[in-house]
């Protein structure tokens, strides 16, 4: 997203120290909350899926607990992995 701010020409001339024209520019991104994404896939065999673990400041160990939780969820609605 931009954002655009119109300020009007002010040449060297125009500028004095009392004058002086400050822009502030502030860029601001929102940390994103940890998610477990899912991806499943239902074929000749069976249902297939991957599992991904990410967000701000996400622990490896952390991540392994929720992956897990997600997986036992999975089997118990999708059945056991081929």
């Amino acid at each position: 997203m931009a954002f655009v701010t119109a300020m009007p020409y002010v040449g060297p001339e125009q500028l004095t120290h009392e004058g002086v024209q400050e822009v502030h520019h502030y860029h601001h991104m929102d940390k994103p909350e940890p998610r477990v994404a899912v991806k499943l896939e239902k074929n000749s065999r069976g249902n297939n899926w991957e599992l991904s673990y990410s967000g701000d400041g996400v622990s490896f160990k952390n991540a392994i607990f929720e992956i897990a939780n997600a997986n036992a969820e999975m089997e118990s609605q999708f059945g056991t992995k081929e």
